[in-house]
């Protein structure tokens, strides 16, 4: 009969069966893999260097061309500030120009108001005017009519 032990080893042998198998089976996938990269890299071996030749090209553009914009921005800078300068003092002389015209325009306004205002008052006391000569031209015909 088959004790704890006998059992416990049975096992344990049967899972490293397994596990080599899969171990193998592993293996032999990652080197098709790996194969298969190879071949890949020697019919694109061509390509590959040509494009790490110009990998260094494109990198030495990349600073010439960061080279010139550095300068061109030295270059740039003082009118740059120039123009926001510019730009301040133009937008200052608009706000001024706005308040002045607001202030002309209320000013004007007003003036219209108490303009209107007067003419309405004049109009009132020459209308009373009017109706007082009427009156009193009534009153003198009515005395002629007598």
């Amino acid at each position: 009969m088959l004790d704890v032990i006998d059992i416990f080893t049975i096992i344990v042998l049967i899972c490293l069966s397994i596990f080599l198998i899969v171990l193998v089976v592993f293996l032999v996938k990652l080197i098709g893999t790996i194969k298969q990269v190879n071949s890949i890299i020697d019919k694109n071996r061509t390509e590959i260097d040509m494009s790490l030749r110009k990998t260094q090209e494109v990198m030495e553009n990349v600073a010439d061309i960061t080279d010139k914009t550095d300068r061109i921005i030295e270059d740039i800078s003082p009118e740059v500030k120039s123009i926001v300068t510019s730009t301040n003092n133009t937008m200052n002389n608009v706000e001024h120009l706005v308040e002045d015209v607001t202030d002309t325009v209320d000013f004007v306004s007003e003036s219209v108001v108490d303009t209107t205002d007067a003419i309405k008052t004049n109009i009132a006391s020459y209308s009373g005017y009017a109706a007082y000569i009427l009156d009193i031209i009534n009153y003198i015909r009515s005395l002629f009519k007598k």
